[in-house]
């Protein structure tokens, strides 16, 4: 047999195959491709991009969520708006209080829909990086990351504009 068939036998050992193929191994650590269970390297590869690319879907689903939220919201200081705006007279500070809570709404809409379209880079970065087998980790974790941020800035203008509607309703409820 001749140096490159018994090569193309066998492929590099891979962290996560199944346990007992090590008890298998040539005295190189090689396992060889005709074994059950061993997947080819290229797809265990492109397996294991498609698996990591899943996580950020995951928040993508939820950003979704919020955006629907943060809308119905924005509608319901629309439709306020417009009925204190019949007579405007006497209701200054309630129409100053909407706008803000509007301007927070603004800021949580932007900041989320800006979280999905770093996240979508992100997962870009993931797989243009696999098919360029180049590192890209400090541009993946940094679109993350940021994508986190946003994320978070969304959630906390979301939480001081729930905070103002409550705070509204209450000042309502005791005059």
């Amino acid at each position: 047999m001749d140096a490159v068939s018994s090569r193309a036998r066998y492929w590099p050992r891979v962290r996560g195959e199944v346990r007992h193929a090590r008890d298998r191994c040539d005295r190189r650590g090689r396992v060889p491709l005709s074994y059950p269970g061993t997947m080819n390297p290229s797809l265990a590869s492109a397996a294991q991009v498609v698996q990591l690319a899943l996580t950020p879907i995951f928040l993508l689903a939820g950003l979704a969520s919020l955006l629907n939220v943060f809308t119905i919201r924005l509608n319901r200081i629309a439709d306020r708006v417009d009925r204190l705006l019949v007579d405007p007279l006497g209701k200054e500070l309630q129409l100053s209080r909407l706008r803000l809570r509007s301007r927070l709404l603004d800021a949580a809409v932007l900041l989320c829909a800006l979280a999905g379209a770093l996240t979508c880079c992100a997962a870009l970065a993931l797989f243009v990086g696999a098919l360029t087998d180049r590192g890209g980790a400090i541009l993946l974790f940094g679109l993350f990351g940021a994508a986190l941020v946003c994320a978070i800035g969304a959630l906390g203008a979301y939480a001081v504009e729930t905070v103002l509607s409550g705070r509204t309703i209450r000042d309502q409820a005791r005059s």
